[in-house]
């Protein structure tokens, strides 16, 4: 399966949330308005596609998803 990464917004009274996460590729079209699962197994609606940026396979965003927390090793800072 492949997954797509997108900007997602959520407008509410305080606002706009924006969201950064890789869904899945069939979902991921333009101004689409989507329910995410939250880590309770409840559902959050009115999330919208706002951009659509690249699509990886499964096994290559599952091997990759904590390179963030290496990243202060590998760089200069």
């Amino acid at each position: 399966m492949k997954y797509t990464q997108c900007l997602l917004s959520k407008y509410i009274d305080e606002g706009c949330i924006k969201h950064v996460a890789w869904i899945p590729e069939k979902f991921a079209k333009y101004n689409k308005v989507l329910k995410l699962k939250c880590d309770d197994n409840s559902w959050n609606d009115g999330w919208i596609v706002q951009e659509v940026y690249n699509s990886k396979d499964e096994k290559y965003i599952f091997e990759h998803e904590r390179d963030w927390a290496k990243q202060r090793k590998a760089s200069d800072i």
